[in-house]
């Protein structure tokens, strides 16, 4: 599990908060390995994670808006993150003005697009909220699956905002007055980022499976599948040309639902318990953490063999309701991979083999 040569490792050397959650100034500076994050309930662990979670599409562990993260409801905050990347040491500043409600990214001084950070660093992550994932609506185990994808197709994280930038100018025309041949070309465009976008969950999904597979650790190896969108091998094989034919005779229920009722965001990540042959939804509560850190170390693997390059793993809570074995287990798979690795917790226990070769710090 160990890092061959050919293998970049990404780490983050330093962090810095301004009016960010609870923190009005905060400055951390971390070794390349693993960090354990200490402090009570509430001292801002997790807002630390956070930050760094940001890193990645979207809107990090919590799912917060810009405005929400504000200290206080102060102006602004804002976050500096100093990174060895995948191509280079990175400066990564996170600013948001309230009076605008605009926030910016910066890259060594240069603006970026949320969609362009997957070119810089993978980040993975399981928090106490990912635990009910597999009972939750097939939406969010959709998003867990795309973040998965970020991971190895850069490219991933722009296809998915373009196929939503058509299908809602789509659903506009729908509207309006019909512009048939735009219509139609619109169909076709959506169709091709369709086609794009599925290929590169399926490819992804394999590399995981692969992975899970050969693993050798005291959790159960999950198998994993992502639902069809089509009735027939046939319209599978077709799949442009299908997925066009199915736009266009939803177009009068899609205008007066004002929704695309047909595509991707149908799919899901479907996950069963490969020795029991149990979804996922159907095992205990207990068995389900552990085939959500089966997929989270498969993550890891297939990353390093495919991507080439480590993730930034941060994983909130993730030791406290693991058994022995299983948190003896993790450790070693954690101290062994040689990731840089950030632990909250509310004290040691239970972390006495990490906390031997780990960097602490206490909030």
């Amino acid at each position: 599990m160990s890092f061959g040569k050919q293998i970049m490792k990404i780490y983050i050397e330093e962090l810095s908060l301004q009016n960010y959650r609870n923190f009005k100034e905060l400055r951390l500076i971390f070794n390349n390995n693993i960090v354990i994050i200490l402090g009570d309930n509430g001292s801002g662990k997790t807002n630390i994670l956070e930050s760094i979670s940001l890193l990645s599409p979207g809107r990090g562990i919590r799912g917060a808006k810009n405005e929400d993260i504000s200290k206080n409801q102060t102006e602004n905050w804002q976050s500096r993150i100093y990174l060895q990347s995948k191509i280079g040491k990175a400066q990564i500043e996170h600013k948001f003005t309230k009076s605008t409600n605009s926030k910016t990214i910066e890259y060594n001084g240069s603006k970026l697009s949320s969609l362009e950070l997957t070119n810089l660093a993978n980040i993975i992550w399981l928090t106490p909220q990912m635990d009910g994932v597999f009972l939750s609506p097939a939406a969010d185990r959709r998003r867990f699956l795309d973040r998965i994808v970020y991971n190895f197709y850069d490219q991933h994280a722009s296809n998915l905002n373009k196929y939503t930038h058509l299908t809602s100018e789509r659903l506009k025309i729908l509207g309006g007055s019909r512009d048939e041949s735009w219509l139609k070309i619109l169909e076709e465009k959506i169709a091709d980022f369709a086609a794009k976008i599925v290929t590169m969950r399926v490819k992804a999904v394999g590399f995981l499976q692969d992975e899970i597979l050969k693993l050798d650790s005291a959790f159960p190896k999950a198998k994993l599948s992502i639902n069809s969108l089509f009735k027939t091998s046939e319209e599978e094989d077709n799949f442009a040309a299908s997925y066009v034919m199915h736009l266009a005779k939803n177009r009068q229920k899609d205008a007066i639902t004002k929704r695309t009722n047909f595509g991707i965001t149908q799919q899901e990540l479907i996950v069963t318990h490969l020795e029991k042959n149990q979804l996922a939804k159907f095992c205990s509560t207990g068995e389900q953490k552990a085939l959500l850190i089966s997929i989270l170390l498969g993550q890891i693997e297939a990353n390093k063999s495919i991507a080439k390059t480590s993730p930034i793993l941060l994983l909130d809570e993730l030791f406290v309701h693991l058994d022995d074995r299983r948190k003896n287990s993790l450790a070693e798979y954690i101290i062994n991979s040689k990731l840089q690795t950030f632990i909250t917790a509310t004290d040691i226990s239970g972390l006495d083999k990490i906390a031997q070769v780990g960097q602490i710090i206490e909030i």
